[in-house]
């Protein structure tokens, strides 16, 4: 039916000034000729070999190969999927210097390229990863002003040596992480259990988390949050011995609930401790 299956050894998209290789033919019984008008360009991605990139935020890709032009797309999925698959996102243009920007929605490791040359189908290119690091928690952590506080972290592609801190937070302000140095109880670096400890300063009810991952700039988190709770007053109260007076408490991470809040009177601040709070609660 003059169909024939090939599978190209190599890229041949630059021979001939870009048009590719002629076709040799043998009709049955003839001798094998040239057609020098009908060609083939054998086209391939290269690289990078490896990318990473953080979910969510935008990204550029330069990718280098043969036949690489403006029109084509590309998308990455998890390793073994197929190229119909979007969990990652859906593909996108390549400019005609092989420029690809993507916002990966989802973390994932070792995600594979699917490319399309043209009006081509995908194709999935294995030898081309993308990974897309993330945090995604704890998404809410309650720390006290003053004392120190250890956060455990978890997502995907997180390390040793990664770097983070808190910002107060503005849904309108322009989103980022300011100065490499600034942070709210300091930058710290997480340790092989994936956790940093803060001393906060000062009480925020809007801090969310900026995280470095080893080989990218901080990335913002809104969704990962954490309240610096301090008691702010009232300074003084005078109640009559014996007599039951009601307290109202004002400061910053009370919450939409006090149960689970304790307090309690004592002569000297550095008598403060759960033991005696159960000796205050059994009196």
């Amino acid at each position: 039916n003059g169909s024939a299956t090939f599978t190209v050894a190599r890229t041949t998209a630059a021979e001939a000034g870009g048009a590719g290789v002629p076709l040799c033919f043998g009709f049955r019984g003839e001798p094998v000729r040239a057609f020098a008008a009908v060609r083939l360009r054998g086209v391939s991605v290269t690289g990078p070999a490896r990318t990473v990139v953080v979910a969510r935020v935008a990204e550029t890709v330069t990718f280098v190969g043969s036949g690489i032009a403006a029109g084509d797309t590309a998308k990455w999925v998890d390793p073994g999927a197929d190229c119909s698959d979007t969990t990652h996102g859906a593909a996108v243009a390549v400019s005609a210097s092989g420029r690809a920007t993507f916002s990966i929605p989802v973390g994932g490791l070792g995600l594979r390229l699917c490319y399309a040359f043209a009006d081509m189908p995908l194709v999935a290119f294995n030898a081309i990863s993308l990974d897309a690091l993330e945090v995604d928690g704890p998404l809410a952590t309650l720390a006290v002003v003053g004392v120190p506080e250890t956060v455990t972290f978890n997502g995907t592609g997180l390390v040793a040596g990664d770097r983070v801190k808190w910002l107060p937070y503005s849904a309108t302000a322009t989103p980022g992480c300011g100065a490499s140095a600034d942070g709210w109880g300091g930058v710290q670096v997480v340790d092989a259990a994936l956790s940093a400890t803060f001393t906060f300063p000062a009480a925020s009810a809007t801090l969310r988390l900026c995280y470095e991952h080893a080989e990218e700039p901080f990335a913002r988190y809104p969704s990962v949050s954490l309240v610096a709770a301090e008691v702010q007053g009232p300074p003084r109260t005078v109640a009559v011995a014996g007599t039951a007076e009601a307290v109202q408490f004002a400061g910053v991470g009370f919450g939409a609930s006090a149960a689970g809040n304790r307090a309690f009177w004592v002569a000297n601040a550095t008598e403060c401790s759960d033991a005696a709070a159960a000796v205050a609660a059994r009196g």
